[in-house]
C-alpha cells in the first residue's frame, strides 16, 4: 500500500492555505486598525510631555455615563490660552472625576502649540492601553501558534516532509 496522497487531495493543501493567507491578512488589518487609540494617546501623550504647560481651568460640567462594563467618567472644562479661550471634554480616570466639583478650578496640561490638545492630570490612560494591548498580542500569539503549528505538522505529512 502506498502512503502518497490521491490526486484529488493535493488540492487541499493550496486552498488551506490561501483561506490561511485571507484570514492572516484580515486579522493583520484588524490589529493595525486597532493601533490608532493607542497611537492616538502616546502621541498627544508625548505632544503635552515635550510642548506642554500647566494652566488654570475650570471646570463647567461633569457626566458619569454608565456602560454595561462599568461607567465612564467626563470633566468639561474651560480654559485661556495665548488670549483664546477654549472649552474641552475629556474622559478622566475615577479619582480625576471625584476629585473635582463643578465651578472648582481645574490644573491643566496644554500643548504650546496646540492649546486645543489638552488633558487633566496624568498620562496613565495611554499606559493602560498599552498594558490591555500587550495583553492581547499575548493572546494573539498564542493563538497563532494554536492553529499555525498544527497546520504546518499536516502540510509538512501531506508532501512528505515530517518524520514517520
Amino acid at each position: 500500500m502506498s502512503d502518497s496522497m490521491p490526486v484529488a487531495d493535493r488540492g487541499a493543501p493550496r486552498e488551506s492555505l490561501r483561506s490561511r493567507v485571507i484570514w492572516s491578512a484580515v486579522i493583520a488589518l484588524v490589529v493595525l486598525a486597532a493601533h490608532y487609540p493607542l497611537w492616538s494617546a502616546w502621541r498627544t501623550s508625548q505632544l503635552l510631555a515635550s510642548e506642554g504647560v500647566e494652566v488654570m481651568g475650570t471646570v463647567t460640567d461633569m457626566r458619569e455615563v454608565p456602560h454595561r462594563r462599568g461607567n465612564s467618567y467626563h470633566l468639561t472644562y474651560r480654559y485661556q490660552f495665548a488670549g483664546q479661550s477654549y472649552e474641552e471634554d475629556e474622559e478622566v480616570e475615577y479619582q480625576n472625576f471625584y476629585g473635582h466639583s463643578i465651578g472648582a478650578p481645574i490644573s491643566l496640561t496644554v500643548a504650546r502649540a496646540h492649546p486645543s490638545v489638552v488633558s487633566v492630570g496624568t498620562d496613565a490612560q495611554w499606559q493602560f492601553m498599552l498594558v490591555i494591548y500587550a495583553g492581547c498580542y499575548g493572546l494573539l500569539a498564542l493563538a497563532s501558534l494554536l492553529w499555525v503549528v498544527p497546520w504546518l505538522r499536516g502540510l509538512l505529512r501531506g508532501h512528505g516532509r515530517s518524520r514517520p
